[in-house]
């Protein structure tokens, strides 16, 4: 299955708002995908290549999001109100891709 793909239903359950999925929870955590193109173990952040081409570098408050992905996984991730990513997850590879 495309990652594209698992992000389309991913999103078809959340609420859009302004282009963005916004879960349903009081916090309204924001949850977008990208790609990934470094990642740094020291400064706990990764940078991700966002699906509109631009790349943006963002802090992790967990050094435990960072232990499953490397570079050029496709990624969904959450982030907390000071724009700080709180979940990582990679998404599976499609192998017709």
């Amino acid at each position: 299955m495309s990652p594209l793909l698992l992000l389309f239903i991913l999103f078809s359950f959340c609420r859009p708002v302004a282009g963005i999925a916004v879960t349903e929870s009081s916090a309204e955590i924001l949850l977008l995908g990208g790609t990934v193109i470094s990642i740094d173990q020291d400064s706990l952040s990764v940078t991700l290549r966002l699906p509109g081409g631009e790349t943006r570098l963002f802090a992790v408050v967990d050094r435990r999001w960072l232990r499953d992905i490397g570079l050029g996984d496709h990624v969904t991730y959450e982030l907390n109100d000071a724009g700080k990513i709180i979940r990582l997850v990679k998404l599976p590879t499609d192998p017709a891709n």
